[in-house]
């Protein structure tokens, strides 16, 4: 009856409802089921802004009723930058108790279902130390450009090998990098959650921070933290004091996706090794939809030597993750990622590229669960083993 109803009502109807004083009604008809991928908004002929009316009626359900001990917990948790550094010690040292290893990362030895961790799901593997523990910049004498370098939270506790894929890109493009002491998650899974406090206080420590640095731009692997960054902490703050208000707007001017600025800010240095394989590529929701990059990850993929590169049909369709959707709705979003595998496997690809940490989790798992034999590799990944790294 439940999904009857959702079926009915849709992104607007929920608008809608609570628009005419019934949010409870909206709520109970599927207010936490947009999983953020802005289709509707791109589709509408007249560009209407339903996800931000749905996050925005999601801020008036958290100031009424709270957000929920767990995401408080977690989002709580997000704002300290000593958490997560603990945490995945804690989980690389007494991980394997509750997790075993499994093809493409972890599993479960217990049902979580609660948190959106049945036993079968694949995680990715808690790395020993963190990206920026081991991450070494190269010292360049006359940098062509100068950057700040966002993580995040996937590649600074799991994806490390991304991070050093990145910096060794431009390191081999003679672009310097700067990376903080210390930074903490960009806040958007409390954003789209509609927990506004905890989100401020995740936002202005990084604008703090990168605000800080002498740099031409500042570089992300994942979109949904540059979109963070980018479109939503100018909305966080805008009305809070000029002075704060300008350093977020002049942060946000900076703020470019990888794929972005190697195409558009420096002249990329053609790779010479060769990559044997048949890559086919996904677009990100929020790197196509919220930023406009479609155009640039393609671009970086043909210059490299040796890929034979398939288009996918519909190639811009979510994968089903949407960050915390996937852990409220884990079912919902394995059903949403059968589609996008059934469109991989037509390409007869060997390697699926892509450009956000939190697709690469939710495919690896996609391929686990339908025994596909497909690597997932960031679009970085590939130019550095194009460059030599191995």
């Amino acid at each position: 009856m439940a999904s009857t109803a959702i079926n009915i009502w849709g992104g607007r109807g929920l608008v809608f409802a609570a628009f005419h004083g019934d949010l409870e009604k909206s709520e109970a008809n599927g207010l936490s089921l947009c999983i953020g991928c802005q289709k509707c908004q791109t589709a509408c002929p007249v560009q209407m802004a339903t996800p931000a009316m749905i996050w925005k009626l999601r801020q008036n359900a958290v100031a009424k009723e709270g957000v929920g001990w767990k995401k408080d917990l977690i989002f709580s948790m997000l704002t300290k930058p000593q958490t997560l550094p603990v945490v995945s010690k804690l989980a690389t040292t007494f991980g394997k108790l509750a997790l075993k290893e499994a093809d493409q990362g972890m599993t479960s030895r217990l049902t979580f279902n609660s948190f959106g961790l049945p036993q079968e799901r694949v995680i990715p593997r808690f790395s020993g130390k963190s990206f920026m523990e081991i991450a070494k910049p190269k010292t360049i004498a006359k940098p062509t450009k100068k950057v700040g370098f966002y993580p995040g939270c996937v590649v600074n506790y799991t994806e490390t090998d991304l991070g050093e894929a990145l910096l060794h890109v431009l390191g081999e493009n003679n672009v310097e990098v700067k990376l903080p002491k210390e930074d903490v998650c960009c806040g958007i899974p409390s954003i789209v959650s509609g927990d506004i406090a905890h989100a401020k206080t995740m936002a202005h420590k990084n604008i703090e921070t990168y605000s800080s640095f002498d740099i031409d731009a500042l570089v992300f692997v994942c979109p949904s933290c540059a979109v963070a960054f980018k479109e939503e902490y100018p909305k966080l703050f805008a009305e809070d004091s000029p002075e704060l208000q300008e350093k977020v707007k002049n942060l946000a001017l900076k703020v470019k996706d990888i794929n972005e600025f190697l195409s558009q800010d420096i002249e990329l240095k053609l790779p010479a090794q060769r990559v044997p394989e048949t890559v086919t590529y996904h677009d990100p929701c929020h790197l196509a939809r919220s930023m406009g990059v479609k155009k640039e990850p393609r671009e970086i993929i043909w210059k490299i030597p040796g890929v034979n590169y398939v288009e996918m049909q519909d190639a811009d369709t979510c994968c089903g993750f949407g960050g915390s959707f996937s852990l409220s709705f884990y079912e919902l979003s394995q059903r949403i990622n059968q589609g996008k595998l059934e469109t991989v496997a037509g390409t007869k690809a060997t390697t699926l590229a892509t450009s956000c940490p939190g697709c690469m989790v939710h495919f690896r798992d996609g391929f686990a669960q339908h025994g596909m034999k497909q690597k997932v590799s960031h679009v970085v990944q590939i130019l550095s083993r194009a460059y030599g790294r191995r």
